[in-house]
């Protein structure tokens, strides 16, 4: 964990929802958590569980039901919206300005900072190139946001972010319908900003590999418990990640990291072997719903790049790990 320079914003006993005529609806409860300056944290949880709606609370667009927000330990709702978007910037998912040039959206990450001209001074335009020099928006710059990708576009946004230059930086899913280069670049360029530009982000995705790769810190939600809190290594150890990714069908798996898929077969092997072979012969093998033991009679063995198989029928070798799995496949019902 690299060292913080302090808490930028605090939650207390929050709780985000909806007020109505009817009676208040509430999405989130009892929300206690904080976000540092120099760190990048990930919001991680299923759809419709109130993500969106924490970080509108969180950035000031929407009030709270309960409980109270505090931005460099003042009350978040007593800024006015000026000051209040030169320490906040929010960017959301969904349509951009198509018409203005990538220059022009970063430029206006200044507007907070400027007079009622709308004049950029020299200080604005200092920002705004370093938030281009950061982002690498250099090639682009005087393409439409229409002509542009969605990982250029969701550069330019974040640039636009840092342009604006608050303590705070907010972005729901910025990697959504990136394909998957974009979306590590994406993950990457986030928790280097935070580090290099002394920024809080907070970071609603899905993406929960990159997220574990490259987050500080977790804000984990559900719908039948509180947020929950802290660096990832910690929240797979307490539990916490796996009482999040847990089904009939597949779970968080502690000891690799990742989502494990229950597939549904039937037949063991046991797997004798080392290194990486064994890695992706044991997920070759558990993805064909053949499950790995330690005693059965049917036995897969590694050795020099090449796998052997044995049964009660007898030995085969095989060149490839395609050939291995359809032997077994092939094979007829054992009982061990």
């Amino acid at each position: 964990m690299k060292e913080s320079a302090g808490v930028i914003l605090k939650a207390v006993d929050l709780d985000i929802g909806y007020a109505k005529k009817s009676g208040n609806r509430v999405v989130q409860r009892n929300i206690r958590a904080e976000l540092y300056r120099g760190e990048l944290t990930c919001i991680i949880g299923p759809n419709g569980v109130g993500k969106s709606t924490l970080l509108r609370t969180l950035s000031g667009v929407q009030r709270p039901l309960a409980g109270s927000v505090l931005l460099n330990g003042v009350d978040l709702f007593s800024y006015n919206r000026q000051k209040l978007a030169r320490e906040v910037s929010l960017t959301l998912t969904g349509g951009s300005a198509g018409n203005l040039t990538v220059f022009e959206l970063i430029a206006l990450g200044r507007y907070p900072h400027t007079d009622w001209t709308g004049r950029l001074k020299p200080d604005d335009e200092e920002k705004i190139r370093t938030a281009i020099e950061a982002v690498h928006c250099e090639p682009i710059l005087q393409q439409k946001l229409h002509e542009l990708s969605d990982g250029q576009i969701q550069k330019a946004m974040i640039a636009r972010a840092l342009a604006q230059d608050g303590d705070l930086m907010i972005m729901d899913e910025p990697s959504a319908h990136l394909d998957l280069n974009n979306k590590i670049e994406i993950m990457i360029l986030l928790q280097k900003l935070a580090s290099e530009h002394r920024k809080a982000i907070l970071v609603a995705t899905h993406e929960l590999d990159l997220a574990l790769q490259t987050a500080d810190r977790l804000w984990l939600v559900s719908f039948d418990r509180p947020l929950v809190a802290g660096i990832p290594e910690s929240l797979a150890l307490s539990g916490a990640l796996s009482g999040i990714f847990k089904s009939k069908t597949y779970s968080f798996d502690l000891k690799t990291g990742r989502i494990k898929i229950f597939q549904q077969g039937g037949r063991e092997v046991s797997l004798e072997g080392s290194g990486r072979e064994y890695f992706w012969t044991q997920h070759a093998l558990e993805r064909s719903g053949i499950a790995v033991g330690e005693n059965s009679a049917v036995r897969v063995a590694i050795k020099d790049g090449r796998w052997s198989l044995t049964t009660t029928s007898g030995i085969w070798e095989c060149p490839s790990l395609e050939d291995l799995l359809n032997r077994i496949r092939n094979l007829p019902a054992i009982k061990d």
